[in-house]
């Protein structure tokens, strides 16, 4: 049930959050067995979001894409904890995500993870993004698959 209550509470964050995304559908599956293992939100389908393509500019940080990938992405505190892998939206025009790859030493995650993070979420400092999020957020947020 409690799992159930994450999903539900974490959707519904993410439709409130995302604007764009709230007009959007987004298809969540969890792991065959019925259960999301520990540490990880629900899975979101790479096609049923839109990688952006190089030359957007993303509003808000007012930079193209190919300038924001790979981008530090530290925390509150200024540690690192992953860099930019994707900016996605519900289609070409509109970006409403940054995918974020989890891998920093600030934040101890099992293995390198992909997640589905809310554009508004971050803030531009230089050449980094700092993220609005605790590390227990994260963890409920969406991973992102593109294989």
């Amino acid at each position: 049930m409690t799992l159930m209550k994450t999903l539900i509470v974490t959707t519904a964050t993410l439709a409130m959050a995302g604007g764009a995304w709230a007009q959007s559908t987004v298809t969540t599956t969890t792991e065959q067995s019925g259960q999301v293992q520990s540490g990880e939100g629900a899975t979101v389908d790479a096609a049923t979001l839109v990688e952006l393509d190089d030359d957007f500019v993303v509003p808000g940080f007012n930079l193209p894409v190919d300038v924001l990938d790979d981008y530090d992405v530290v925390d509150r505190n200024g540690e690192y904890v992953g860099d930019v892998e994707e900016v996605v939206g519900p289609d070409r025009q509109t970006a409403t995500s940054i995918v974020v790859e989890f891998d920093g030493p600030g934040w101890l995650f099992d293995d390198d993870v992909e997640r589905v993070v809310d554009i508004t979420l971050f803030t531009i400092d230089g050449e980094r993004l700092v993220l609005d999020m605790t590390e227990d957020a994260v963890r409920s947020l969406p991973v992102y698959k593109d294989d």
